[in-house]
């Protein structure tokens, strides 16, 4: 009886041999390109989700600070500062990081996605 190496080198047989010659990678003005169309397409997804869940910002506000936040801050620099930059639960910051994250998973997950399916099926 043979004891197996776990850690020994797959022996898998290939169906073809890769020739990286043919290979054709793209240059650096192509990847500006795509990088361009790539931060074009974010921003304006961003934009659009920006001002559709505009409405949800302000009721965020109205919860977390209550009511009459616009009257305590609009007039005490100090408590501006308290909103904005220190207190970690400013609304606006975190719906940003939100925002940030669901553009970009509508941007590169979706085709990602479509890719995987397509190529789970000629597979």
């Amino acid at each position: 009886m043979t004891e197996t190496n776990p850690y020994a080198t797959p022996t898998a047989e290939l169906d073809h041999e890769f020739d990286i010659d043919d290979i054709e990678l793209a240059g650096l003005g192509e990847r500006f390109l795509a990088r361009l169309i790539d931060w074009t397409l974010r921003c304006i997804i961003f934009v659009v989700l920006f001002l559709v869940f505009l409405p949800a910002l302000g009721v965020w506000f109205m919860v977390a600070w209550g009511s009459d936040w616009f009257e305590r801050v609009v007039y005490n620099p100090f408590e501006i500062m308290w909103y904005t930059f220190i207190n970690i639960n400013f609304p606006l910051i975190l719906y940003l990081i939100a925002l940030t994250h669901i553009s970009f998973l509508l941007l590169q997950g979706i085709p990602l996605a479509i890719w995987v399916k397509l190529w789970a099926r000629s597979g």
